[in-house]
């Protein structure tokens, strides 16, 4: 009988362990709040990580179109023409000469510089007003648009003698006109 006893407690002590071992493995590797819950928590992560990644990837991309485009117009803002259009350019000086009261008297050309892929056309007026003309004519010409530049300026009495208050002066303006050189 005692052999039957000692079958009796192996059985049971099997039985014990391999419930004590299932329970242990179900608790840790299949129990549905655990296991599940963090893949299904993981999913959700990866799903949300997704869509911030799509949206910053759309945000880039308006950035990038942004900057191309304000490339683009700086460009062509600060572009130099690719070739100076010198009648319309000594026109438009004559016509604001003419509107602040300035006579040109004499247009000379002087030079062609060429500096590293820029040209520069250089001309001289003679020119005659009274200062307070001057002084309007230089304003609109710093006002106006254009790929010019006045790098000489001299002014002089007209009539050295005359009235000193309302006198005419005569100016000497070089101006330079900038293109594109290739």
């Amino acid at each position: 009988m005692k052999d039957k006893r000692i079958w009796i407690a192996d059985i049971i002590g099997l039985v014990a362990t391999l419930s004590l071992l299932g329970g242990g493995g179900w608790y840790v590797f299949a129990k549905p709040d655990t296991a599940s819950a963090r893949m299904a928590a993981l999913a959700g992560e990866v799903a949300q990580l997704n869509t911030d990644r799509i949206q910053l990837q759309s945000v880039q991309d308006q950035f990038s179109r942004q900057r191309r485009d304000l490339l683009e117009h700086a460009k062509e803002m600060g572009r130099l023409p690719d070739d100076s259009p010198l009648d319309q350019e000594l026109k438009r000086i004559t016509n604001l000469a003419g509107a602040n009261d300035i006579k040109i008297l004499e247009v000379t050309p002087l030079a062609v510089v060429r500096y590293p892929n820029v040209l520069s056309t250089q001309f001289s007026l003679k020119t005659e007003g009274t200062f307070a003309d001057y002084v309007q004519f230089f304003e609109s010409y710093e006002q106006s648009e254009s790929w010019s530049d006045m790098t000489h300026i001299a002014m002089a009495p007209a009539n050295p003698g005359g009235d000193a208050t309302n006198a005419m002066r005569r100016g000497e303006l070089t101006v330079s006109f900038f293109s594109l050189f290739q």
